[in-house]
């Protein structure tokens, strides 16, 4: 068969080609060796250099020579004497190789990122390369990184530009030891900027696992939402939401846990439906049943106990009214409160006497509780103006009734008969 020029044109154009593929082959290798000898004979530990040669063999197939590579940075990386370590390239190369490689390169590659623990270390990929495997010493290993990584950079910068809460609800579906990932979890409790936003999917994920949680890191991370002044109504409706959230504090709440009365506090403070909620499932009661266990949180219960009575609602004020807790506060004594502690009391009264200017809870003020005892203490508080103030206030407003029991604390009480008139010039002057 006989050539035609065309067909000879072609083939020599091929061949021409074929020629110059070669040749920029072994420039290239030519490069790569000389580049190797000098690496070799200097012993210079660049270790960039050396994750390009490993990506460099494995992207042609050699993968002995490449997880030799590997195996040698991992190790110089310990050294004072190496560079590059940490440069943006050392991560991608590495990257590169953990997008699709085998078990034991992957291994290698996280070690050295567990020496890195840059954010940059962390991609899709090679989350994917770990659900893909499912290999406990590779979970193992991609937490320990994740570990390393929050406790070495920025928590803004983590939470906010590296996605890095998202690995962590990822990873714990893989997880069967939850001891680490809870510290991680702790660690995040001090990022306050906007926690409301970005811990939703972490704290349900929290809650999915808290019988692991040993230290309570789950409950860090609800007050740290709670407490966030951005958006922190949303984040309580969110909280709520969740079916067991009110039963979960409760329990801890029940075991004298001081995270579970701070987040209670601040509920109190700010959401209604949580209130009602909370009241629903005995929080006066526990308060009550707790209190002298918990006599060092004194203040907290009178905090939390004051907060309820701003919610204008007779079932919420019916329930505090008669509950114990109530009333164990106004019989405490003297020397058993604080200046908080009349603080709050002052406008706990307060705010019952204005908002519910009605004779019945007069009577029932008057006859079924302490409050004229505490009433007392409140009036000797001299040094404490909004007490005294809070206090004559709710005398006042008392006074217009023409019930009998008032009558007579008017009529023989001079001390209080005094403090008004004493009050009131003050106020008037």
């Amino acid at each position: 068969m006989y050539l035609t020029a065309d067909s000879a044109l072609q083939l020599l154009h091929e061949k021409r080609n074929k020629f110059q593929v070669e040749i920029r082959r072994k420039r290239t290798e030519n490069t790569f060796q000389q580049k190797r000898a000098i690496f070799v004979q200097n012993k210079v530990w660049d270790l960039e250099l050396l994750a390009q040669y490993a990506l460099e063999f494995y992207n042609r197939g050699d993968l002995q020579e490449c997880e030799n590579y590997l195996i040698r940075l991992n190790e110089y990386a310990d050294s004072q004497y190496s560079a590059n370590l940490k440069s943006i390239n050392t991560i991608t190369f590495l990257g590169e190789i953990a997008t699709n490689c085998d078990y034991h390169i992957l291994a290698i590659v996280l070690s050295i990122y567990q020496k890195i623990y840059l954010p940059e270390c962390l991609n899709p990929y090679l989350l994917s390369q770990i659900q893909r495997f499912e290999n406990s010493e590779l979970i193992k290993q991609f937490v320990v990184l994740l570990h390393k990584i929050v406790k070495n950079n920025p928590l803004n910068h983590l939470v906010e530009q590296c996605d890095f809460v998202s690995y962590l609800v990822e990873i714990s579906l893989l997880l069967d030891n939850f001891e680490q990932w809870f510290k991680i979890v702790e660690v995040l409790g001090s990022y306050i900027k906007q926690p409301s936003y970005y811990f939703k999917k972490l704290v349900v994920t929290c809650i999915k696992f808290i019988e692991y949680d040993t230290d309570l890191a789950t409950f860090q991370i609800m007050l740290t939402m709670i407490s966030c002044e951005k958006d922190n109504k949303n984040s309580i409706n969110y909280l709520l939401a969740n079916a067991g959230f009110v039963d979960l504090i409760m329990d801890k709440l029940d075991k004298n846990m001081m995270l579970s009365i701070s987040i209670i506090s601040k509920i109190v403070e700010e959401s209604d439906e949580g209130t009602i909620l909370f009241i629903q499932h005995g929080l006066l009661k526990t308060l009550s049943n707790l209190y002298f266990e918990m006599r060092e949180n004194q203040t907290a219960f009178i905090y939390i106990t004051a907060n309820i009575c701003f919610l204008k609602n007779d079932y919420v004020i019916t329930e505090v009214l008669t509950s114990e807790i109530f009333n164990t506060i106004l019989a405490l004594d003297e020397q058993e409160l604080n200046k908080n502690d009349y603080i709050y009391i002052s406008q706990m009264l307060q705010q019952l006497i204005r908002k519910y200017s009605n004779e019945q809870l007069y009577r029932y003020l008057l006859n079924k509780t302490d409050y004229v005892y505490m009433l007392g203490h409140m009036m000797k508080q001299f040094e404490l103006r909004e007490v005294l103030q809070n206090a004559i206030s709710c005398v006042i407003h008392m006074a217009h009734s023409q019930s009998e029991e008032l009558a007579k604390l008017f009529r023989y009480d001079i001390n209080i008969i005094e403090q008004v008139f004493e009050f009131l010039n003050i106020k008037y002057d």
